[in-house]
């Protein structure tokens, strides 16, 4: 009994089915069994609370109902602390927490040694790349992947130029604290993301002054050469443009594999995507409903200017066209949203009859249109959703706000992105 590797075939609700399935088998045996849960940190997000709570029921009863069973769960103690005390409750710590084991912070011999591991491509040693000061504040972050980022940011600085960013916050600190820290207007907006809207209209500002001043005459005795020179490029775009280039490219290469698409695993993505987001921005998201109607899976965002619907229908035969009537009767009984029905280029061509009026009939409504999503179009939405689930499990040291920031303001924009941060 295994699972099959879960990029291969399986989306994640078909792979979750799987694995309690294969649980169920494992519990009907007398051999030990040892489970290792990891990157568990996304879970500690207020918007996955629901999630949590049921992942604690789901560990009480396997440890009930699975005989010689081990099961380790791999946490930053903060995690564990909430979890502890503000999660479970008595019955699913006192399983958790028979064992509790601190692992202690690497040696910097250690970490010198996996550093080193890092540059052996380069035929660079450490000593020569950086001087005591760095290695000091490299080796003295808080985790193996703290020190590695650090390290990157000034390898980035000395061989690029790239400025180098001041201590970055640690992210490993509760995001309840954090966010009890931050001050609150009255919009709703944290100071820390108002602060970083600020920093992204500065430098749109001043890329329009410097086109501004290049256009004066030669006569002129204002220039932009006359003001203060300061670094331009900041060091969170490039990690996000290194992290988002190495991304398209391992997306590329699993798009043309097979895969099972659903319209609920597609809308999963996006709600996650969206409730992240929502902790940035003052808006709605929510679930529309037609009555007892079937309808495509959806979601709408929604602020008090406009509203914009997203909506997956991978179906085929009949249910595409029923799911895709039910849709049509939504769109015309919203005239205030802006709603866009996807199906993936990969999946079979409409060829009915009924099915293709009802295309063309959604397309012809002032605020609907149906949409074939393209290998670059999947790829982006794949992206933003990997983005958010490696800054949730700390995988990429960059907070939230700075990437949602950069994400809206210094990069290319696309359809999808502008659809969920209500920019089009």
């Amino acid at each position: 009994m295994k699972l099959a590797p879960w990029e291969d075939e399986l989306n994640r609700e078909a792979f979750s089915l799987e694995a309690i399935a294969v649980l169920s088998k494992l519990s009907l045996l007398d051999e030990p069994l040892i489970i290792v849960f990891d990157q568990l940190e996304g879970l500690g997000r207020q918007q996955n609370r629901v999630l949590l709570e049921n992942f604690g029921e789901a560990i009480k009863e396997i440890f009930t109902h699975v005989p010689n069973s081990l099961i380790i769960f791999n946490l930053f103690p903060n995690r564990w602390i909430q979890m502890r005390d503000e999660i479970f409750d008595g019955a699913i710590i006192d399983r958790m927490s028979q064992y509790v084991i601190q692992l202690e912070h690497p040696s910097k011999e250690n970490l010198k040694a996996i550093l080193q591991e890092k540059l052996n491509s380069l035929d660079l040693s450490l000593e020569t790349l950086f001087d005591s000061q760095e290695l000091d504040d490299i080796l003295g972050q808080p985790s193996i992947r703290a020190a590695i980022n650090r390290a990157a940011a000034y390898y980035r600085h000395k061989i690029h130029d790239i400025a180098l960013s001041p201590q970055s916050r640690k992210q490993w600190m509760e995001p309840s604290v954090v966010h009890s820290r931050k001050l609150i207007n009255n919009n709703g907006e944290t100071t820390e993301h108002r602060l970083e809207r600020i920093e992204a209209d500065i430098g749109w500002l001043k890329e329009k002054i410097e086109v501004l001043f290049s256009n004066q005459s030669m006569g002129s005795t204002l220039t932009v050469r006359d003001l203060p020179k300061e670094p331009t490029v900041d060091p969170n775009l490039e990690i996000l443009r290194s992290y988002m280039d190495q991304q398209r490219q391992e997306l590329g290469a699993r798009y043309d594999r097979l895969q099972l698409i659903h319209g609920s695993d597609d809308l999963g993505k996006l709600w996650i995507v969206a409730s992240e987001f929502q902790n940035c921005e003052l808006f709605e998201i929510q679930k529309l409903r037609l009555g007892n109607r079937v309808l495509p899976a959806n979601l709408l965002i929604q602020n008090s200017q406009k509203g914009n619907v997203l909506a997956f229908l991978h179906a085929n035969g009949s249910s595409f066209t029923a799911r895709i009537k039910n849709f049509n009767k939504l769109v015309s009984s919203h005239s205030d949203f802006n709603f866009v029905l996807m199906r993936d280029v990969r999946e079979s061509t409409i060829r009915g009859k009924v099915g293709k009026f009802e295309i063309e009939r959604l397309n012809h409504m002032k605020n609907g249109r149906f949409v074939y999503l393209q290998r670059e179009d999947r790829i982006e939405l794949e992206l933003i959703y990997t983005l958010v689930v490696d800054i949730q499990n700390q995988d990429l040291d960059i907070s939230f706000e700075k990437a949602f920031s950069l994400l809206r303001w210094q990069q290319p924009k696309h359809w999808i992105l502008e659809k969920l941060f209500l920019q089009d």
